[in-house]
């Protein structure tokens, strides 16, 4: 029994904020994700737009950059995957915030929200008590206020449907995006502020690692012990590989 107990035992501090750092590249590596696929689906969907009116007005045929993206299915699924990773990993990167000796100054206001979101995304096949909680919250409130008036200033016709989605599907309503070119929304949560906070946190973790003496290297040191300080190559390649391949983002149209 006594073998048991030790060995639930939680993690201690360092090693939970060590790990915390990890989930922190992930949340990090996962916006950049979910951005970039959701500036092409906006891009893809507007273009889906003008293909449409084209189909009516032959003489919006002729410009310079004929409206060639099309929103694909994979698309769309690859956005619910990378927003299905996301809000796991911001999940783990909570549970290591939860042990630093403070809180961030820049702690998520929609931490349940967020939270309840990962549940609802993890247990997939089943609305339980996760999805009831968001729909009673003020956040979604002013969500569904704000999704069913644009649908309004788009036309009766968007007005039905967006009603006929909400009684059909209450969670793919949640999942619409904000019509804004600046900003990215993970459920009316802007991305930026997430990103800002992950920063923070960040920064929070490092210094509770080295107040207990505990040497946090950096992104781009070596992981192999001694690799940095050996003399050749002088000129070496460092990579986040993710960083890499997130750096061809389409432009905003």
């Amino acid at each position: 029994m006594a073998k048991e107990k030790q060995e639930r035992a939680p993690r201690s501090e360092v090693e939970v904020w060590s790990l915390g750092l990890m989930w922190v590249e992930a949340a990090e590596m996962q916006c950049a994700r979910f951005r970039r696929v959701s500036a092409f689906n906006t891009i893809a969907r507007t273009e889906a737009g003008h293909r449409s009116l084209a189909a009516l007005r032959p003489e919006m045929r002729h410009g310079p950059n004929p409206p060639v993206l099309v929103p694909t299915v994979g698309m769309h699924m690859q956005q619910r995957i990378e927003r299905t990773f996301l809000l796991s990993a911001i999940n783990n990167v909570f549970r290591s915030q939860d042990r630093l000796p403070e809180r961030p100054k820049t702690a998520m206001e929609e931490e349940s929200v967020l939270k309840d979101l990962r549940n609802i995304s993890e247990h997939w096949d089943e609305y339980g008590r996760s999805a009831k909680n968001i729909m009673e919250t003020e956040h979604a409130r002013k969500f569904f206020e704000i999704q069913e008036k644009l649908a309004a200033m788009a036309g009766p016709e968007d007005l039905a449907r967006f009603r006929r989605l909400a009684e059909e599907d209450l969670w793919a309503v949640f999942e619409l995006p904000f019509p804004d070119n600046d900003e990215v929304w993970l459920s009316g949560i802007p991305l930026t502020r997430i990103r800002v906070w992950l920063i923070e946190v960040r920064q929070c973790l490092e210094q509770a690692l080295r107040a207990e003496g505990v040497r946090v290297p950096g992104m781009m040191d070596s992981h192999i012990d001694g690799d940095d300080a050996t003399p050749w190559p002088g000129e070496r390649r460092r990579y986040r590989l993710w960083a890499e391949d997130m750096r061809q983002v389409p432009e905003w149209r």
